[in-house]
């Protein structure tokens, strides 16, 4: 595989699966939305700097700043509401194999999307096999707490995953030719656009109640989770594909597993392990062939 690849999926991989642990670290702090707010303002405060040391060149055409809005709800906005929400109701470790779904989503809509990125009968092999973990999960009711696994998980983490899936597709189709840095600002700048009054004005959290703990969370998870993690993914996308980019995702479970039994306490049992084995097995056979080939 390529090196500069691997590396970029090293980079995303790893600052996302982290950011998911203590974005739950963060929710024991403040509530969904200002955690999500805090985070994105500080997001758009690191890229309005970035902008103005880099000067990076201006989206080009009424076409290209549509695109980009519709992507700051799509990719940003809509699925991290959904998979914080998510994290309330399901551990770091079981919302990270959620994640390990979106390759296999992303190549499914790529088939239909983009005429480079055709779905083979492996991959579907793979997406069954996969799936057939998810399943375990939810009959089991294996939430990675000591509670018992709410319904509303599930459906918010399913529908980050088919949203950032969407959005992947739709960069690499209408957004391929973007700055990567002027593409992953002003996308974040519309996601707060859009969450930072509700999480700020409309929840108006105790800013002084939030300990070292919170605001440490909400710089993890602004500048690293959102600024790094975001470039690395769209550096991906441009380079080497929407697929590529989705794979990414390959390397959260186990690095929001071990951080969430490291620092939450969250509970690993046999059932969330069958069912990790499935999934990531099934991400690994659709995959396996056109890794080999690149």
């Amino acid at each position: 595989m390529n090196k500069r690849r691997l590396g970029l999926m090293a980079l995303a991989g790893v600052t996302l699966g982290g950011s998911v642990v203590i974005s739950r670290v963060g929710l024991g702090e403040m509530p969904v939305f200002s955690l999500i707010a805090l985070r994105l303002a500080l997001a758009a405060a690191a890229f309005a700097i970035i902008l103005a040391v880099l000067r990076p060149p201006l989206p080009a055409g009424t076409r290209m700043w549509t695109d980009i809005a519709l992507v700051g709800v799509i990719n940003t906005a809509l699925p991290l509401t959904a998979f914080t929400l998510a994290l309330q109701y399901m551990s770091s470790g079981v919302i990270a194999l959620f994640l390990a779904l979106i390759p296999l989503s992303t190549g499914l809509m790529a088939h239909v999307g983009l005429a480079q990125e055709r779905l083979t009968l492996q991959k579907l092999s793979g997406l069954a096999l996969a799936f057939g973990g998810v399943v375990v999960l939810l009959l089991t009711g294996t939430s990675g707490l000591p509670t018992v696994l709410d319904a509303r998980g599930p459906v918010l983490a399913l529908t980050a995953v088919l949203l950032s899936s969407f959005a992947t597709v739709y960069v690499r189709r209408q957004l391929s030719k973007a700055n990567v840095i002027s593409l992953t600002a002003y996308q974040t700048f519309v996601a707060a656009l859009v969450l930072v009054p509700v999480g700020l004005l409309v929840v108006r959290p105790d800013l002084a109640a939030i300990n070292t703990a919170g605001w440490l969370a909400v710089a993890y998870t602004g500048l690293v989770g959102s600024v790094v993690a975001f470039l690395a993914f769209f550096q991906l996308i441009r380079e080497f594909g929407a697929t590529s980019a989705a794979e990414t995702t390959y390397l959260t479970p186990p690095v929001s597993g071990l951080l969430g039994v490291l620092l939450l306490d969250e509970v690993i049992s046999g059932t969330l392990v069958f069912g990790a084995i499935l999934i990531l097995l099934g991400v690994y056979v659709a995959e396996r062939r056109s890794s080999a080939a690149a």
